[in-house]
């Protein structure tokens, strides 16, 4: 029951925040100094454009997204979520590491390519993902370094896989660093 839990909150809870009906933008411009960045298989890659940390909480779970995309032809995106798992409730997100083997927190995070109009690769990390076996070896990795002055900070990192199979192409993210105001 709570694999099936993970994955709903994984896949399912990114399209309901996307369809909320939130007031303002959701978005923070650069001159906000907002930022989502990191090393992707050994190039720096920047999803600085409309980079939003939208917190949502429902029936106990809490949960904080933080997502942006490049403004290159081919959209990437990359996606952030850190939410207190269904077995525990209503846990506070606050300033620490947060692992995707964590018992108390749910990790997703993806990166997204669109190829064409007819084509896009996803790229997953996360809770689900790390339940698969121990194939990972660096387990995704987010740690929040300040909430305050209604932003967030923090740094990440992990392997990323293709539609979340652990035993598919890999994509390596370090360096991972975003600053973003809440929402």
């Amino acid at each position: 029951m709570a694999k099936l839990l993970g994955l709903l909150l994984t896949f399912a809870f990114p399209f309901f925040l996307l369809s909320c009906n939130k007031s303002g933008s959701g978005t923070t411009s650069n001159s906000d100094t907002a930022y989502l960045t990191c090393v992707m298989d050994g190039v720096s890659k920047s999803f600085n454009n409309a980079v939003t940390a939208d917190t949502l909480s429902v029936a106990g779970i809490n949960s904080i997204e933080i997502s942006g995309f490049t403004n290159n032809s081919n959209k990437e995106t990359l996606h952030l979520d850190i939410s207190n798992s269904y077995e525990q409730p209503g846990q506070p997100i606050v300033t620490g590491t947060y692992t995707d083997t964590s018992s108390r927190f749910d990790l997703s995070s993806y990166y997204l390519l669109v190829i064409n109009a007819d084509s896009t690769a996803q790229f997953e990390a996360g809770t689900v993902v790390a339940g698969q076996g121990d194939l990972i070896v660096n387990h995704l990795n987010i740690v929040v370094t300040s909430i305050a002055g209604g932003y967030i900070a923090g740094t990440f990192s992990g392997d990323y896989f293709s539609g979340g199979d652990p035993k598919a192409a890999k994509k390596a993210i370090t360096g991972g660093q975003f600053y973003a105001k809440l929402q």
